[in-house]
């Protein structure tokens, strides 16, 4: 699956997009990383969506693990 975003907003003048790492573990469960942080504005469970929608898994088996901290 391919995914990307936004990651600045200095189009053109510096790349603008970034890409998730997603992990499938044995159970069935994923979980993603990415290099844009979620400001409030929904971006992590958007793509939490877009992954549920198409790999056809429930919402409740997609974590984020958010790498800033």
């Amino acid at each position: 699956m391919g995914c990307g975003s936004h990651g600045t907003y200095m189009f053109p003048f510096m790349p603008d997009v970034t890409g998730i790492t997603m992990k499938m573990n044995e159970d069935g469960t994923i979980v993603f990383t990415t290099g844009t942080s979620d400001m409030g504005n929904g971006s992590v469970t958007t793509r939490c969506m877009m992954i549920s929608e198409v790999l056809g898994i429930p919402l409740d088996s997609i974590a984020y693990i958010d790498r800033r901290d």
